[in-house]
């Protein structure tokens, strides 16, 4: 997750939290939901001052980040999800329960990090990794991972999410960013959650090819920081984002218009950048050396 506040941080404020059940809040772990998760980034914001902000989650957090947009749509600047989805499939369902029952009964929890890696990222990222077993040992054991409570309630928050019958209340402007290869949430939830968002301006960007997996936050970051900037830049907002295959714009029935965005797009600057108020919550990913849990504040003076 620094990778992504890294390549913010110089034109953006961004702002990231410990979900409950992480970190330094790694020891709440009674009635965790994604409502709950919702409304403590609420509270975050009311104690920081922030009236509005450009709410953004990946994985779990984008389940998050949808909840607090629904719940307290005047908070709410933009809506950027990262490998999201609306609702579970039974495949999904599935690999849910399956890591929730290996939480719960293997003998440790280096097996769930295993498991959840296998689903996270790439071949080519998973066989980049140095000392596997060293490097899942050495996540567990960090501080800042979630305890088995922490990880079981997380999981359990995943399976009860299910806001398709809601998604068209939301009406700012929405970024979708998925990866034709991920192994965790498939592309197809993505494009569901997209053509459910009515009355929405979505932007729906598809990674394809190489490491375009669930782990697109490490595996494409400059990709995704960039497809970022411009949906919450002025600009971006009036003017067509280009990639480096066609101009495309989501806006209306995936199953009526498939767009796909192949290799590195890029997007046009904004001639005024303003403070986005980045909130990120997540779950399950590793990033770098290991999983970030920690609260973590950048301050940047708008450029």
């Amino acid at each position: 997750m620094s990778g992504l506040v890294e390549q913010l941080a110089d034109s953006y404020r961004c702002i990231v939290i410990d979900t409950a059940g992480t970190g330094q809040a790694k020891s709440e772990v009674d009635n965790l939901s994604i409502s709950r998760f919702a409304a403590d980034g609420v509270t975050t914001l009311d104690q920081l001052g922030i009236e509005s902000a450009h709410i953004a989650g990946w994985s779990m957090g984008s389940a998050v980040a949808t909840q607090l947009v629904l719940d307290h749509p005047d908070r709410a600047t933009s809506l950027i999800t990262y490998a999201p989805w609306a609702g579970p499939s039974q495949r999904l369902t599935a690999i849910f329960g399956f890591l929730c029952e290996l939480a719960l009964h293997a003998p440790g929890l280096e097996h769930v990090e295993v498991a959840t890696l296998v689903l996270l990222l790439s071949p080519d990222a998973l066989n980049e990794i140095e000392d596997f077993p060293g490097y899942v040992r050495r996540t567990v054991q960090d501080a800042a991972y979630p305890s088995q409570g922490g990880l079981v309630g997380h999981i359990r928050a995943c399976l009860e999410h299910d806001v398709r019958a809601r998604l068209a209340e939301i009406n700012c402007r929405t970024l979708v960013i998925a990866g034709e290869y991920d192994q965790l949430v498939d592309v197809e939830l993505s494009r569901e959650m997209a053509s459910l968002l009515t009355a929405a301006k979505v932007d729906y960007v598809e990674l394809r090819g190489a490491k375009a997996s669930h782990g697109l936050l490490v595996e494409r970051l400059v990709e995704v920081a960039e497809a970022t900037k411009g949906s919450s830049s002025d600009e971006c907002g009036s003017q067509a984002c280009a990639c480096t295959n066609r101009k495309q714009r989501y806006n209306g029935d995936l199953s009526q218009r498939r767009f796909w965005w192949r290799g590195q797009a890029r997007f046009a600057p904004s001639a005024r950048r303003r403070r986005l108020h980045l909130r990120i919550h997540y779950a399950f990913l590793p990033d770098g050396g290991g999983h970030e849990y920690r609260r973590n504040e950048h301050e940047a003076v708008s450029r």
